[in-house]
């Protein structure tokens, strides 16, 4: 009901400020017209032009006096009235009596101001429409009528009458005046109030048209608005028009910070090509953009490039539409990544085999020899380093095994929370752990998920050490826990561990999980490659962002429930 009397009011008060409008011209008009009237009368009079309407001016100045009068007091109540109509009604019939007032003043039947009853007509059809103009036709008929024929039978006498003595007039003109006259105020009556129904029909239909335009204008705004893929528009001169909020969105930059800038400023690989595939002004009709963010954040763009055309069919310049590849990017890595896992886990097998039974057997034959009392102090240090190296091949083929073939998943419930405490705990035990390093957790989400707690230990192991071993010198380790969900509506858990250090070359982000690829002097280059293979398994998923210089960002996606490693899933927005 609200709604309804909202719009009930909105159209009273729209009726009542054209109501008023109209009055106002009514007011001005008359004063104008009536100023004219004036004039003339004065010239005529300072001039000393014999008067061809009466004798003697007085009674036109005082009628165009009390005309003046009356229009102010209109101007003063006008917005005090509450009542419009009846207050249009109150001027058009004073405008009539006024009128007859002149023309008993003028003369009478031989008045030539009788025409001016066309103005209260005219007045009512534009106020008061078809039955109003009538109504007025009417009550001037009557007025006029009455005052010629008690001209005629003698009941009055008009001033100009007393003035220049009476005047015969025959029973064929005073029919012929009357007659001519109503059908002038009605023929009057009916063409203004037909033109005035036509306006108001027409102007009706143009606020519908006009309601219908910005109806569709909003709705084509808004489907522009709510599209998730970007949207820019360019002119003939290939500068930015438009961008659309997704647009703003993915850019990370603002519509009015690029608008009027040439598209090139923002992706330069977007030019003008001699390509035959290319738009008719040089534009390439697809394309993918590796585009970087005022923050220094690199996505992956996909474009899509057409021609944008007026009403007439006139091309005015380019419509682009976007969409962040970023997502579909990674998992094309992720799936990249996962093939050279498998045929490193088919070279794992056979080399599991291979090698370690002869390092096991030089190992054995090694300590044999260790243990006879005839070696020389350089012989057994010798020694010793074999059996050192030997043991640290043996723990780069286990790490190797563990990434390739890794420990089958026995999942259980544990807690996030205690898991992420306890590796924490353990992690600040380590001899690289110094004052220097800050250690912040934001543990707003359930930690509670079906997982193997060993291995989900070793992932955070692996991920702390290595963000303690990029701040040397000490910075903030973060690690936050949040909800995620999982595709098809099945909730998870997000863990994003940061740090403050060294940061990544975007260059090798691609290759961060690939095995024995490592930064680092010392290392086998293996611990992010397990922690890749233990978080699959899981059912999940692990990215990382980062810039050299200005750290790193490791996320994890762990579906809450038990999940297989075929379920994808992606983090809330």
């Amino acid at each position: 009901m609200g709604f309804f009397e909202s719009t009930q009011n909105t159209k009273a008060g729209s009726s009542r400020e054209n109501m008023v409008k109209k009055l106002q011209h009514l007011m001005f008009f008359r004063v104008v017209f009536l100023s004219f009237f004036l004039g003339i009368t004065i010239v005529f009079q300072f001039l000393g032009i014999k008067s061809f309407i009466v004798p003697s001016l007085i009674p036109i100045y005082l009628l165009c006096g009390t005309t003046f009068f009356i229009t102010i007091i209109y101007a003063i109540l006008l917005h005090r009235i509450s009542h419009l109509q009846a207050f249009c009604h109150a001027q058009i019939g004073v405008d009539v009596l006024l009128t007859t007032a002149l023309i008993y003043a003028t003369g009478g039947i031989s008045s030539a101001f009788s025409f001016i009853y066309f103005l209260p007509i005219f007045t009512a059809a534009i106020l008061l429409y078809r039955w109003g103009a009538y109504m007025t036709a009417s009550l001037s008929s009557i007025l006029y009528g009455a005052i010629i024929d008690f001209e005629y039978f003698g009941y009055i006498q008009p001033i100009h009458s007393s003035l220049v003595g009476p005047l015969e007039y025959g029973r064929g003109y005073v029919f012929y005046m009357l007659s001519v006259n109503i059908t002038a105020f009605y023929l009057v009556a009916y063409l203004s109030s037909y033109l005035s129904e036509k306006e108001k029909t027409t102007g009706r239909e143009l606020i519908r048209k006009e309601i219908d335009y910005k109806d569709l204008a909003t709705l084509n705004t808004n489907i522009v608005q709510s599209m998730h893929s970007g949207l820019i528009t360019i002119d003939t001169e290939r500068r930015i028009v438009f961008l659309n909020k997704a647009g703003e969105k993915i850019l990370g930059i603002s519509m009015d910070k690029t608008l009027g800038h040439r598209i090139e400023e923002f992706f330069p690989s977007i030019q003008c090509s001699p390509d035959a595939n290319t738009g008719s002004n040089g534009l390439s009709s697809r394309l993918e953009y590796a585009y970087t963010r005022h923050t220094g954040e690199q996505v992956y763009l996909g474009f899509s490039i057409s021609n944008l055309f007026n009403a007439n069919g006139d091309e005015i310049g380019n419509i682009i539409i976007f969409q962040d590849l970023t997502i579909l990017k990674q998992m094309e890595e992720s799936v990249k990544h996962s093939e050279r896992m498998a045929a490193a886990g088919q070279l794992a097998a056979g080399m599991a085999h291979e090698i370690r039974n002869p390092l096991a057997a030089i190992t054995g034959s090694i300590e044999m020899l260790a243990r006879q009392s005839a070696l020389t102090a350089s012989e057994r240090r010798l020694m010793d380093i074999v059996c050192q190296e030997s043991d640290r091949l043996n723990s780069l083929i286990t790490n190797f095994l563990c990434f390739a073939r890794p420990d089958r998943v026995d999942p259980e419930q544990m807690d996030l929370c205690k898991v992420i405490e306890e590796v924490l705990e353990l992690v600040q035990k380590m001899p690289e752990f110094t004052d220097n390093i800050q250690i912040i957790k934001h543990l707003s989400a359930d930690g509670k998920i079906y997982a193997d707690s060993q291995q989900i230990k070793q992932v955070l192991w692996n991920l702390y050490v290595n963000a303690i071993q990029a701040m040397p010198d000490g910075g903030r380790l973060i690690t936050s826990l949040k909800p995620a969900s999982v595709l098809g509506g099945i909730k998870g858990v997000a863990i994003e561990v940061k740090d403050t250090g060294m940061g990544i070359d975007t260059r090798n982000l691609h290759r961060i999980f690939d095995p024995f690829f490592t930064t680092r002097d010392s290392g086998f280059g293996l611990g992010l490659s397990v922690v890749h293979s233990i978080v699959e398994n899981h059912g999940g998923r692990i990215t990382v962002q980062g810039t050299k210089g200005m750290g790193t960002t490791f996320t994890i996606i762990l579906p809450v429930g038990r999940a297989s490693g075929e379920t994808r899933i992606h983090e809330q927005s």
